[in-house]
């Protein structure tokens, strides 16, 4: 795209970072949404939603992969996290 003579726009950039994400590409879409501003843009409310759902999709497969023994660290680290935004409770 860059090299011809097709200039992105917002939605183009949106659109690549949304898939990035549904590819499991998290790093990659972080790195194109840090670079909308030096490209002139601001993100908008879709281009944060996108970026956020592919976070949230990414955190959800690695919390079901982690262990709930009593004695994990982690998940006493999220439990306390939880806990302290008092948004969810871990049991």
């Amino acid at each position: 795209m860059q090299k011809s003579a097709v200039k992105p726009n917002l939605v183009v950039y949106t659109i690549l970072i949304d898939g990035m994400c549904k590819c499991g590409k998290l790093k990659d879409a972080r790195v194109l949404f840090s670079r909308l501003t030096v490209e002139g843009f601001q993100p908008d409310v879709h281009t944060y939603t996108v970026l956020i759902g592919g976070i949230y999709a990414a955190t959800t497969t690695m919390l079901l992969d982690l262990p709930t023994d009593d004695g994990s660290p982690a998940l006493k680290n999220l439990s306390g996290l939880c806990d302290n935004h008092q948004d969810v409770k871990v049991k």
